[in-house]
């Protein structure tokens, strides 16, 4: 990727990030698998006792569920400290230690 093309993705997440719609997705995404994480290990439960499935399992779906969510929102936020860091320099970048 060449350096125009990394600050014109940047600048979109960085966008992204401060954007009403998104801002709006993520405090609705923490009151749904955040605030609400008893409530959907509760609802889980409930319902692995009702179809006779292991309640650890169902606990473990709802386990997850919240980090993929959490993974896919955080991802832009990641990404933009990632493309703002410096690119390696030298002989042999991309063999240098992280």
């Amino acid at each position: 990727m060449n350096e125009t093309q990394t600050a014109s993705e940047r600048d979109e997440l960085v966008d992204l990030l401060q954007h009403p719609g998104f801002l709006r997705l993520l405090a609705k995404a923490r009151d749904e698998y955040d605030q609400g994480y008893g409530r959907r290990c509760k609802e889980a439960v409930n319902a692995a006792k009702q179809n006779g499935e292991d309640l650890y399992m169902a606990v473990e779906k709802v386990d997850f569920a919240v980090e993929q969510i959490n993974a896919l929102l955080s991802w832009p936020k990641e990404r933009v400290q990632q493309l703002s860091q410096p690119e390696p320099k030298g002989r042999f970048p991309g063999l240098r230690r992280a």
